[in-house]
């Protein structure tokens, strides 16, 4: 009977990596948020040819939509997740085979302690190697994803160019409150340990590294919290060795939040610091 049951398995799985073979293009099986970042993470992992003059930027939410480029001759890598901080993001460049020139890092969220399912998602020893030789087997073609995606029968959202939606006051609201109190000494340095241990590796390897800071809502941009962070980071990523690309006028921008940019803010800090970023590349 075991026999027979890991036959049919066997006969099914072959099925259905035929069957995802026949998928349109870019079809979104997104489920949750959850689901789309594991669906990110395993395309830059399994199918991403990344360059070695390439860009990738790696942050929060508040980074996951932005489209830096088109920047000549290298490709723009976005690793920015919902619900995660720049240190998944820099966990998925180390581990994969070829790592960027450049490597922007987010430095507006901090998240003590992180995610750790989308780490613990990807890298079990097991699951990992298997997804990637079994592509059926990824997150992208569980199922019930594929036949959401088919019914519905929409893509990815792209970079939107619409109006900034209405600002949701309350949301503000809590965050103006979270802001108003700079986070505790040694829950900032224990962060930024972290993320500096990452940063070693890939400066050892030649990476340069840049941080930025995404505009807010301007009762954010000076609040307490905001000014612990920035005065951390210059600690610990000196910036006579390192660049900082400066926060720009907040004012000069709307958030639906007071976090997240609204799709023509977005658009438009993208530009922006699709030309910082270009600048830099000059030099």
């Amino acid at each position: 009977m075991i026999k027979n049951a890991l036959s049919i398995s066997a006969l099914l799985l072959a099925v259905w990596s035929l069957a995802v073979t026949w998928l349109p293009a870019g079809l979104d099986t997104g489920q949750t948020m959850r689901g789309d970042n594991l669906i990110r993470a395993e395309d830059f992992l399994y199918t991403t040819e990344m360059q070695p003059n390439d860009v990738a930027l790696v942050g929060s939410s508040l980074s996951e939509k932005l489209t830096v480029g088109p920047l000549p001759g290298r490709k723009v890598h976005n690793l920015g997740f919902g619900g995660q901080r720049a240190l998944d993001g820099l966990d998925l460049l180390l581990a994969g085979p070829q790592l960027p020139a450049v490597v922007l890092v987010e430095t507006n969220i901090l998240q003590p302690g992180g995610n750790s399912d989308l780490e613990t998602s990807l890298f079990n020893p097991v699951g990992f190697w298997i997804r990637r030789y079994v592509p059926a087997l990824r997150h992208r073609y569980q199922p019930v994803g594929v036949v959401k995606g088919l019914i519905t029968g929409k893509e990815p959202a792209q970079a939107a160019r619409g109006q900034d939606r209405p600002l949701n006051e309350q949301s503000l609201a809590l965050k103006v409150e979270a802001y108003a109190t700079a986070p505790a000494a040694a829950t900032l340095a224990e962060e930024l340990e972290a993320l500096q241990q990452r940063i070693n590796r890939l400066e050892r390897s030649g990476v340069r590294v840049v941080f930025y800071e995404t505009p807010v809502h301007p009762a954010l941009c000076s609040a307490p919290k905001a000014e612990a962070l920035r005065v951390g980071y210059r600690k610990v990523f000196l910036p006579d060795k390192f660049t900082y690309l400066e926060q720009p006028d907040c004012a000069a921008f709307r958030t639906t939040d007071g976090h997240h940019l609204g799709e023509q803010s977005n658009e438009a800090y993208s530009q922006w610091l699709t030309a910082a970023v270009a600048t830099l590349l000059k030099e």
